[in-house]
């Protein structure tokens, strides 16, 4: 994949949150060639205050990589910082 590979990914998943409701935001992470996790925004739907599709896909990728290091790691979003 590509870099538009995984922004046409993040735009997918910006869709799904835009039709539940929530703002349309979507963000994947990339380790090793490959998406290790992505996330939908879940604001304002969602159940907690840190619902950010940023957030969200980094607490995955934490979760599914075991480690908090992130280190060589890509984020991709369709939020602007």
């Amino acid at each position: 994949m590509d870099h538009n590979s995984y922004m046409r990914r993040c735009l997918d998943l910006a869709r799904v949150a835009g039709d539940r409701g929530d703002t349309p935001i979507g963000a994947i992470v990339v380790f090793d060639g490959r998406i290790v996790a992505e996330a939908s925004e879940e604001l304002p739907t969602g159940q907690s205050v840190t619902g950010h599709a940023e957030v969200l896909a980094v607490q995955r990728a934490v979760d599914l990589l075991g480690s908090t290091d992130l280190s060589g790691s890509m984020l991709y979003t369709t939020a602007e910082p």
